[in-house]
């Protein structure tokens, strides 16, 4: 007998229990859209004064806000907090979807959706960072400049990485930046390729455990 969850061999309620699982998957599934689009809004930094804007600052800041506190969360400029939440949501999401469609889930599918939430994670991370090397390489190329704040901001992003990939491949000696662009996106391409695979298997093995 599987061991679930709700210890139980029984599904997880009823048909109405299975309708509420299912109503609450949707409504977080909208909630992530909205946390979306609040991170969309502000990185064009919008005033607040629209009502819809407005709106979606209240139903989203008080959740993004306590994922804020956690320091490991905040690297140099760059804050994953937000990242982190939606993950949560993610995973509370994807549970209450497997209960609703099926109503009963073992600890195994329950940790492969919360593997496979922070993989989701980690993944947008890189190919985050793959597009902005991609972007820094091309500019070089097009542009051949380095004075304007948007490509000085890429390049504060890109450094940290780069930085260790060059003390990799080239030790005691700097690697021409358009080479170490290259290598870097090389790397986080595999990293998200690689990565993909090896979270897919682990994913299919713990979905077949007995418990």
């Amino acid at each position: 007998m599987n061991c679930v969850i709700f210890l139980s061999s029984k599904k997880f309620g009823g048909p109405d229990m299975a309708l509420l699982m299912r109503i609450i998957s949707a409504l977080l599934t909208i909630y992530i859209l909205i946390i979306f689009i609040r991170l969309i809004l502000s990185w064009f930094n919008l005033p607040v004064a629209s009502r819809g804007i407005d709106i979606i600052h209240r139903i989203t800041d008080p959740y993004l806000t306590y994922f804020r506190r956690f320091r490991f969360l905040t690297v140099g400029k760059m804050d994953f907090s937000p990242i982190a939440a939606i993950m949560v949501l993610v995973v509370v999401q994807n549970v209450a979807r497997f209960l609703g469609s099926t109503g009963r889930i073992t600890l195994g599918i329950f940790f492969s959706i919360v593997l496979g939430a922070a993989w989701s994670g980690f993944a947008f991370i890189l190919h985050f960072f793959i597009a902005i090397t991609v972007i820094r390489f091309l500019s070089i190329i097009i542009a051949r400049g380095s004075a304007h704040p948007i490509w000085q901001t890429l390049d504060y992003m890109i450094a940290p990485v780069a930085e260790r990939i060059n003390r990799i491949f080239s030790p005691g000696k700097l690697m021409v930046y358009s080479n170490l662009l290259i290598v870097t996106a090389l790397i986080f391409a595999g990293s998200a390729i690689g990565g993909r695979l090896i979270i897919s298997l682990l994913m299919a093995v713990l979905q077949r455990l007995p418990i």
